[in-house]
């Protein structure tokens, strides 16, 4: 569960150019409500709608994976574990409620540097040397 108060992720993904948009929820009955957000947000871009929507069995009733069957929407399920690795990562470098401090503080000993950690969201840009 997060800070928010959210239990799930949703994410849509594009198979086409492997661009993802992500939705944290607090209860699964938000799903209809995110899908219209995500197809409206396709729409309002591209003038056109999604030609699939593929599911790993959820609620969604559209097209279905097999369940248990993770290879059958591979991007997905690759693209949700590197967005908990990321997850687990920025985790490790929070304070949490129980100690105040970061386990990552608990772990090394020290505080760690998060001076380069933003809000999600936040526009960014890389530095590339010449």
């Amino acid at each position: 569960m997060s800070h928010g108060k959210n239990k799930y992720i949703l994410t849509f993904i594009d198979y086409y150019s492997r661009y993802y948009t992500t939705y944290l929820l607090k209860d699964k009955s938000e799903t209809v409500e995110k899908l219209k957000m995500f197809v409206a947000s396709v729409k309002n871009q591209f003038r056109r709608k999604p030609q699939a929507i593929l599911s790993d069995s959820g609620d969604v009733k559209h097209l279905h994976t097999t369940p248990f069957t993770p290879e059958q929407s591979g991007i997905a399920e690759r693209k949700n574990c590197s967005l908990m690795e990321m997850v687990r990562c920025m985790q490790n470098r929070l304070p949490t409620k129980a100690a105040n401090k970061a386990a990552f503080e608990l772990w090394f000993g020290r505080v760690p540097n998060i001076s380069h950690i933003r809000v999600f969201g936040t526009k960014a840009f890389a530095y590339v040397p010449a």
